[in-house]
């Protein structure tokens, strides 16, 4: 059975669709993008591009995910991947804290 918009999709405000059931069943929130601002819709679709150019130069989705996440550049992170993004914007505290915890394999907050 395909999944149909819900009653507010219809401008009405009661009870939920099918959709917004299977969402809340997964435990995802739905964000949809905001009316008069197409940067918003741009962003899901240069993604959606990328993934339909690079599908099949990858094993499986995981690889096209790793790739996109730690080899492919972005220009929104200044030529940087979001890997690089990632560890770049933790603090030295957290980042050797979690080293700490994984060297040594001690809980959070419970020093050696």
């Amino acid at each position: 059975m395909p999944l149909t918009p819900g009653p507010r999709a219809r401008g009405k405000k009661k009870g939920l669709g099918e959709f917004e059931k299977y969402l809340q069943a997964c435990g995802i929130k739905h964000i949809v993008a905001g009316t008069q601002h197409p940067q918003t819709n741009g962003k899901i679709e240069r993604f959606f591009l990328t993934v339909t150019s690079q599908i099949g130069h990858h094993s499986s989705m995981d690889g096209l995910v790793e790739w996109y996440n730690t080899s492919r550049p972005h220009m929104s992170l200044n030529l940087s991947t979001p890997e690089e993004a990632f560890w770049h914007r933790l603090t030295p505290e957290r980042t050797l804290g979690t080293a700490s915890q994984i060297l040594y394999q001690t809980p959070p907050g419970n020093p050696r």
